[in-house]
This record gives C-alpha cells, structure tokens and sequence, in this order.
C-alpha cells in the first residue's frame, strides 16, 4: 500500500509541475519553408492576426504576401516594400500597398532582384475606427542573399 501511494503522490507531482510550466507563443514555431512569420503580440486590442510571406526563388523572384485581419474596425491598410542592402544601407526598390474596408486586407506581388545583394521585407500594418488609426503593427523579417 505504500508504494501505491508514493506512486501516486510522485504522479501528482509530476502532473502538477507540468501544469505549472508557463508556456509562450513562439513565431519561430510558425516558419514554413517560405518564411512565414504569424506575430502574436498580445498587447493589441484591435489587430488579430499579422502575416508575413517573403521568398526569393532561385531565379531571383521574389514572392511577398502580407494579410492582417482585425477586429471592431472600419477598415485596414497594409503595405509592404522589399528593400536592398547596397552601400551600408537599405533601400526600398519596391513598395505594394493595399487599403480595404472591413476587417482584413491582403496583398501579394512578386519582383525579380539582381544578383549578389541582401534583401529583406519591411511591412506595415495600420487599421482606422472612423477615419482614425486606432492600430499599428510593423515587421522586418531576415535577410536574405540573392
């Protein structure tokens, strides 16, 4: 009886500090093999989900998509710009932008880059409760060459 019992109470335990673990939401977790990156930032009251596509092929062409959905608006911007690393600087060499009314806006574009630079997404997200931004959200992702 006990072991029975110290078997139970080493179970409980056990139960108890898995339960106790705080556990965070990772967008690192979220990445396909486009670099797709979901920001969580709870902090919004508004902007529900933030998502970010950007690929170079091996031909150069770059795929960029970028969606915001929110919440208790009238309406929602999204822009993106490719940007270049050349000379010690990053420079956008190509902007989409998207404006909808409602709750969500997307966008998508594609580019073809020249060979032997850095290249990177810059996006914004920015949602309006009559005529006023009431939101924003931005996100950089990793560079990468071409």
């Amino acid at each position: 009886m006990d072991k029975f019992i110290l078997k139970l109470c080493t179970s409980m335990l056990a139960l108890f500090i898995l339960i106790a673990i705080p556990t965070y939401a990772n967008s690192n977790d979220l990445k396909n093999e486009y670099s797709e990156q979901i920001i969580v930032q709870p902090y919004f009251t508004n902007i529900s989900i933030f998502q970010n596509l950007f690929d170079i092929s091996s031909d150069g062409k770059v795929s960029v998509t970028v969606y915001l959905t929110a919440q208790n608006v009238d309406s929602v911007k999204v822009d993106a710009n490719l940007q270049q690393f050349k000379n010690g600087f990053w420079t956008t060499i190509k902007s989409w932008s998207n404006t909808s009314v409602g709750t969500n806006a997307g966008l998508s574009g594609t580019y073809y880059v020249a060979k032997g630079y850095n290249y990177r997404l810059v996006s914004n997200g920015t949602v309006f409760k009559s005529n006023s931004i009431i939101e924003t959200t931005t996100f950089t992702s990793t560079s990468k060459s071409y």
